[in-house]
Parts: C-alpha cells; sequence; structure tokens
C-alpha cells in the first residue's frame, strides 16, 4: 500500500487551495483522520469559534467517541470566513456521489469477471 508523503499532501492542498471547500474537505479529512462521512456529518455546531483558536468536534463513527481538534490559524480563518451549513452540505453530496461513484465501478467489475 502507498501512502502520501508530507510533500505530497501539500501539492494536493495547494492545488486545492482555490476551492475553500475542497480544501476544507481535504484538510478535515486528512489532519483529523476524519471519514468521509464524518465530514458529511458536520454542522456549524460542531465549530468553536468563540475563542482565537477554532475547535472541530467530530462524533466518530464505529463507535468511537467525540473527539475535539484545534484547527491551525490559517484553517480558522477559512471557517470563520465560509458559509459553513452550504459548505459542508455541498462536501457531503460530493462525498456521496464519489461513493456511489466507487460502489457502482466496483459492481460493474465484478459483474464483467
Amino acid at each position: 500500500m502507498h501512502y502520501m508523503n508530507k510533500q505530497e499532501i501539500n501539492r494536493v492542498l495547494s492545488a486545492a487551495s482555490v476551492n475553500r471547500r475542497d480544501y476544507l474537505m481535504i484538510y478535515l479529512g486528512y489532519f483529523a483522520g476524519l471519514r468521509a462521512m464524518e465530514v458529511c456529518s458536520l454542522r456549524r455546531r460542531n465549530f468553536d469559534i468563540s475563542t482565537s483558536n477554532v475547535y472541530v468536534t467530530v462524533q466518530r463513527s464505529k463507535g468511537s467517541d467525540k473527539t475535539t481538534h484545534r484547527l491551525p490559524p490559517a484553517v480558522a480563518t477559512l471557517v470563520r470566513s465560509t458559509s459553513l451549513t452550504c459548505l459542508l452540505m455541498t462536501i457531503c453530496l460530493r462525498a456521496i456521489a464519489a461513493r456511489l461513484a466507487h460502489t457502482s465501478a466496483i459492481r460493474r467489475s465484478i459483474k464483467h469477471s
């Protein structure tokens, strides 16, 4: 199995930085270790922006407890300046569409085997 190194992750984030939604989705998935559906389940109330630091609290799937992650300043600024409700709904729809496409591709390959 091949894992992306830090330089590769930085290139992905750099490429995604032109789109807030993509950048935040990739950032939360990779650095906070969130699964696609955990990102999809996030709501405005999951983000604590009441202090100088921004925290995201996630109800982990597969029976795990909640976890809280402090976001770095650049991402905190992005969260504060973004309409999170619309952003997260778009992330969720994109993740579901990708999952369905992946599942369909697997089914087609099994069917033709």
